[in-house]
């Protein structure tokens, strides 16, 4: 060997000690270079911000943050929003927060910077507390994202309220710096008292280029609910892919179990029918019964009715008190009203009302006419008011004309009473034994017969018409036509919502109908308004469809089918209830799919056919009564012709004064 290579030997054995310590330390900082490469936690949740940010796109973000440890986080967030999101960030302290809050609308509060999406970084336990005291005091369905360490999610939020309508968003992350997951998820309580639930909503995953097959997320496989019908949506934004459930989260929290529901209802077939329960409750079916059960149902809660204790359905009394259901609602005793309820204006500054479940339309319902009714004015009620102007006007001039016509003979001219007798009873068909001698008497006799035989035409036609086919049904037919009528009047319920559509109608003939309406017209139950139909000249104004099921068979009453006040009807809840859009999405579902038409065609009686009684024969009560008209008129006759027989016979006596003479006896005019 040369002298070079083996002082090139002696070189390297030299350089071996330095190597390996060369090469050891480079072994200290491996791990730290390969860690390197993996953002930090803070840097993880700002670029997770950011994504989410452009993912839901979020155009205006209010971050509230603590104290100063927190800051770093807070610089690395505006940083990234502001070079990578399209979004504007505004920061607020949290212990700030309650004392900058603005007043609009119902005496709400919100924040100077609210407005699209509220964050807050929850780290510690005094951001929990401050974060509740903010949530509070806000609108509940205001949109959050929290960011909180994955271990921590249950025990921080345990002790806060979150209502079931809460749009609260809990991006989970892992303290472990090797993993780049945060979880997302929907954190909500069905009521007070009630355990913290939490829904897997998404996730996202820092760097990820293959998102055709959803990455690991352990939050899917614990004790979080899922939605596994529910379609996800994927998609590659700024620095990582984040991966959500399609549609509206709070339509997903449909499982209400330990959730039971005070209801309060009325009876009003065929849409809810009553049945007596255990300890004054009811059992409901009927139409809406059979939706409000499918909603327990799918909802998973229980629920107990009750029927109102005043039995009205809603009415706003002068003193601003509610009665009816509405008052069972706002006075806190019941959670529901399980009917179908008009919306109004009145109302839903009181109640919230769900989605309309059926339309109600109001009819007119009165007595149907019967030959009965026309006992005493059978062989009357054939002269309208207009035929009997004109008999009357026919008698005056027929009788003048005669007596002008009798004065052209001086030496027996027809006095007027005799003159009214002859046209009365030429009218009745009868002659007279007066001696008509000149053209023009006999002329005005003539027209005087003519008379006779039209009004006997016009009489007869009707009399046979009207006692062969029977009493004709009732010419009104709207509310108008009622309100003109000089006999009927118009009834409704007190206090229902006939009373707003009314008083609020901007119809000239409703307004006239409402200022005609007396105290007397008003009556306190359906069963008082169709009872007082039957007794008098009355006409009840009540929702169709119960009129149709309780009376649409009982030919006794007789429904007019002009519609009056289209209206849409609905269930009625607390104001600001959070189970309004999770029933809602219940009942959107039941009329898409035919449901409600289902039962609501199995609900709806056949109709029945009264017309056989129009053409009912007149019966023996109707011509009776007749017959004891003529009785009483010949009765009549027979005490004036005893009463003029004895008058005539005392006048004869009084001529006849008996003398004596040559012992005859003589009378008065042989003196």
């Amino acid at each position: 060997m040369s002298l070079a290579c083996r002082l090139f030997s002696m070189r390297a054995i030299m350089l071996l000690p330095a190597l390996h310590t060369f090469l050891a330390f480079l072994s200290l900082f491996g791990p730290t270079m390969k860690a390197a490469s993996v953002p930090s936690n803070q840097e993880l949740t700002a670029m997770m911000l950011v994504d989410y940010l452009e993912f839901f796109h979020h155009l205006r973000v209010c971050l509230l943050v603590s104290e100063e440890p927190e800051q770093l986080w807070v610089r690395q967030a505006v940083v990234r929003v502001a070079r990578a999101s399209h979004a504007f960030l505004t920061v607020l302290r949290l212990n700030e927060a309650n004392s900058t809050r603005h007043h609009h609308g119902e005496g709400r509060r919100h924040l100077p910077c609210e407005r699209d999406l509220l964050l807050a970084h929850l780290t510690s336990r005094s951001d929990v507390h401050l974060f509740g005291q903010v949530f509070a005091s806000h609108a509940p369905d205001a949109s959050w994202l929290l960011l909180v360490p994955a271990p921590q999610v249950t025990r921080r939020l345990a002790n806060l309220y979150l209502p079931l309508h809460n749009r609260v968003t809990v991006a989970a992350y892992s303290p472990d710096v090797t993993s780049t997951s945060v979880s997302l998820l929907q954190c909500y309580h069905v009521s007070e008292g009630d355990t913290l639930r939490l829904q897997w909503f998404g996730a996202w995953h820092y760097d990820r280029t293959d998102i055709r097959n959803a990455f690991h997320d352990p939050w899917r496989k614990t004790r979080v609910e899922k939605n596994l019908d529910a379609p996800v949506l994927s998609r590659r934004v700024v620095y990582g892919v984040l991966e959500s459930l399609e549609g509206d989260p709070v339509l997903r929290r449909n499982n209400l179990h330990g959730i039971h529901l005070r209801c309060s209802t009325i009876s009003s077939p065929p849409r809810t029918i009553l049945k007596p329960a255990k300890d004054g409750a009811v059992d409901v079916t009927g139409i809406l019964g059979r939706a409000y059960e499918h909603m327990m149902q799918v909802a998973n809660f229980t629920s107990t009715c009750f029927a109102t204790k005043d039995g009205q359905w809603g009415g706003l009394r002068k003193d601003g008190t509610w009665t009816g259901m509405i008052g069972d609602i706002v006075s806190g005793r019941t959670d529901i009203a399980l009917a179908s309820l008009d919306i109004t204006q009145e109302r839903s500054k009181a109640v919230d009302f769900l989605m309309a479940v059926v339309r109600t339309e109001y009819l007119l319902i009165m007595k149907r006419p019967r030959n009965d009714d026309r006992k005493w004015s059978t062989f009357t009620s054939e002269f309208e008011t207009r035929v009997w102007v004109v008999l009357a006007a026919s008698l005056l001039a027929v009788t003048a004309t005669l007596r002008l016509a009798s004065l052209q003979n001086p030496q027996r001219p027809l006095p007027p009473s005799d003159a009214l007798l002859v046209v009365v009873g030429g009218l009745c068909g009868q002659g007279t034994s007066e001696e008509f001698r000149t053209f023009a008497s006999h002329l005005v006799f003539l027209t005087l017969l003519m008379l006779q035989v039209l009004v006997t035409a016009h009489y007869t036609s009707y009399l046979v018409s009207s006692m062969a086919v029977g009493p004709p049904l009732p010419t009104v037919s709207t509310i108008a036509d009622i309100s003109r009528h000089p006999r009927l009047r118009l009834n409704f319920i007190r206090g229902s919502s006939i009373t707003e559509y009314f008083r609020t109608s901007r119809s000239q003939e409703h307004q006239e109908a409402w200022e005609n309406m007396q105290e007397d017209d008003f009556v306190e139950s359906r069963e008082e308004g169709t009872a007082r139909v039957l007794r008098g000249p009355y006409v009840f104004l009540e929702a169709g469809a119960y009129l149709n099921k309780r009376y649409g068979a009982d030919c006794r009453y007789f429904i007019l089918p002009t519609p009056n006040f289209p209206s849409l009807s609905a269930f009625a809840v607390r104001k600001g209830s959070p189970f309004i859009p999770i029933l809602n999405n219940i009942i959107l579902k039941m009329k898409s799919t035919g449901l409600m038409k289902k039962w609501h065609w199995e609900a709806t009686p056949k109709p029945v056919d009264c017309s056989d009684l129009e053409f009912l024969p007149v019966e023996a009560s109707v011509v009776v009564t007749a017959f004891l008209l003529l009785a009483s008129g010949a009765s009549l006759s027979l005490l004036f012709l005893a009463w003029e027989r004895n008058r005539y016979g005392e006048k004869r006596e009084s001529k006849i004064v008996p003398r004596r003479k040559d012992g005859k006896i003589t009378h008065k005019g042989e003196m």
